[in-house]
């Protein structure tokens, strides 16, 4: 491959004017730094200093200053057969050891005889990770300056599409290679600078006020019933841990034989750290198991922040935001073009609702006149709530348009099935759903914080879900026995019953199947999501001001 690309000179073309290209790689070559790589190949292993680690052209040459001189001569010489030229205003030297300043001083002026451009940077890093602890605040008060000016932008998008890129991009993600380079976990002060422009930036985004338990329920996995944006500080022990653990032997061949002892003291303190962290869980997951041990740390924090809980209405928050429906909206790439956007207020509801923060000034409703907590649950359970009746219409038309999808058409609100009170069930397939038996749905949609259930749903997750399912069984226990019916029981705030939870899996199945599309289900869960969501923001504001007719299912909102 290599002889065909690069056998013959490739011609530029320019207009009328033609350029030989007879050196280096093509730009964006795939091959470019393995080749590269083969080129200074015979280089690197000429070196004589202790330690000599590069990546592809950053080099690193750790030893003696006369043999360090000895090795930087050598490779400004490699430039007369290669081509390859040393970039002297890229070049740092860092002296430590040695007996006092003078002896520094006297090596860095060795390394400038070769150099005399070489720069002396006060802290000592490489790719952007330092290489002394000493290090480690200057690389995290600049990561923190940096991602500052970017989230800064942010609020000029809407308030989903921000926090979706703050998750992605902005957030630890932006530093994971900092947090399994150094050990960051020693000096907890250091990352807590990048921690604070998280906080803000989400605080910012969301407009609501971030007090200690709401950045604590925040800053969780979305599994565990957070919103994702993970910190640096709760990251920095299982990043280094699973790093140390996973390259221990590669940094082993790489260092000379005097660092050996003291590379396994580190790595032995390091592991009966961890297991101090997860003795508490019982569990000793593997060192390079970065995902377990931070799994059995945040697990750790989601329990006390049950034990913690002050009321009943906060331990059913908790376990219904760790529901798939209440997870699925979170982390639903926002596009107004495939109707998944909030508007900012309805994402603001969302992330209010799911984690309890304060939505708005206490008041009465401006329809029952019942008073209205600074948390806008009300709003969720009034009779005469107006998010309600469209919650409900969508729901039932994503289910419709789902069954069609899986090839198997349905119709809403069937007629004659009942014919002495005139009752219609929600929806109805055309041809049979299993067992040659046509399948009669009827949907509702119940408040997990309502006074009447939070008591069973602080203990038990779907519990107001279950009633409402045994409920519509009961009202619908006279259907006759050629119909198959199912009740579909969701939650206000995403738990629904198991028999709506196996429905759902299995239609999502059959979606998966029928498209070829992996993700066809996962994107059906995400829709029903956003229909609860948008639901509860439409009941939420309502409470405070008449709002104009919702639009009916199938229209935009």
């Amino acid at each position: 491959m290599a002889y065909q690309a690069y056998a013959e000179q490739t011609i530029l073309f320019n207009d009328d004017v033609q350029l030989s290209s007879c050196s280096g790689v093509q730009q964006g070559d795939p091959c470019g730094p393995a080749l590269f790589c083969f080129a200074i190949k015979g280089l690197v292993e000429e070196l004589q200093s202790d330690c000599t680690p590069w990546y592809l052209d950053d080099g690193v040459l750790i030893g003696d200053p006369l043999t360090v001189k000895s090795d930087l001569e050598r490779i400004i010489d490699f430039a007369e057969t290669s081509g390859l030229h040393l970039s002297p205003s890229k070049c740092e030297v860092y002296a430590f050891g040695g007996g006092n300043d003078e002896d520094r001083k006297s090596a860095v002026a060795t390394i400038r005889k070769c150099i005399p451009e070489i720069t002396r940077p006060q802290d000592l890093s490489w790719l952007g990770a330092p290489l002394l602890e000493d290090g480690v605040p200057p690389i995290c008060e600049k990561k923190a300056k940096d991602m500052t000016s970017m989230c800064s932008r942010l609020p000029l998008l809407s308030s989903q599409q921000g926090a979706y890129i703050l998750r992605h991009s902005l957030s630890a993600s932006r530093v994971i290679y900092l947090l399994r380079c150094s050990p960051l976990y020693k000096q907890p002060e250091a990352p807590k600078l990048i921690d604070d422009v998280i906080c803000n930036s989400l605080e910012c985004i969301v407009n609501l006020t971030c007090d200690a338990r709401f950045k604590i329920k925040a800053t969780l996995p979305i599994k565990a019933g957070g919103l994702g944006f993970r910190l640096p500080s709760d990251l920095a022990l299982p990043c280094y841990a699973a790093s140390v653990a996973s390259t221990r032997y590669l940094v082993m061949s790489l260092l000379p034989q005097d660092f050996h002892e003291g590379l396994k003291h580190s790595m032995d303190d390091l592991e009966d750290l961890v297991k101090s962290k997860c003795d508490e869980a019982g569990q000793l997951p593997s060192l390079s198991d970065q995902a377990a041990i931070d799994e059995i740390l945040w697990s750790k924090t989601v329990r006390e922040l049950e034990n913690s809980s002050e009321d009943d209405f906060e331990r059913a928050r908790l376990r219904a935001s760790r529901e798939p429906l209440s997870q699925k909206w979170v982390d639903v790439l926002p596009s107004e073009q495939v109707g998944t956007l909030l508007s900012n207020q309805q994402f603001r509801v969302a992330v209010g609702l799911k984690l309890g923060a304060r939505l708005c000034l206490p008041h009465h409703c401006v329809h029952c006149h019942h008073e209205v907590s600074s948390t806008g649950e009300h709003g969720l359970s009034c009779t005469r709530s107006q998010g309600r009746h469209y919650r409900h219409s969508t729901i039932n038309e994503e289910i419709k348009r789902a069954l069609i999808a899986a090839e198997v058409p349905a119709v809403r609100e069937p007629q004659s099935l009942f014919r002495d009170d005139g009752r219609r069930p929600d929806g109805m397939t055309m041809v049979p759903w299993e067992k040659g038996k046509c399948l009669v749905w009827d949907a509702t949609v119940v408040d997990t914080l309502a006074a009447s259930y939070v008591e069973h749903t602080a203990k038990t997750k779907g519990a107001a879900a279950h009633r409402a399912e045994e409920a519509k069984r009961r009202k619908y226990q006279n259907l006759g026995r050629e119909f198959l019916f199912l009740p579909l029981a969701f939650e206000t705030l995403g738990s629904a019953s198991e028999q709506t939870f196996d429905f759902l899996e299995e239609l999502s199945r059959r979606l998966v199947q029928t498209s070829g599309d992996l993700r066809a289900g996962k994107f059906f869960l995400q829709r029903l999501s956003l229909c609860l969501v948008r639901g509860n923001a439409a009941s939420v504001l309502g409470t405070m001001q008449e709002v104009e007719e919702l639009p009916c299912a199938g229209e935009t909102l």
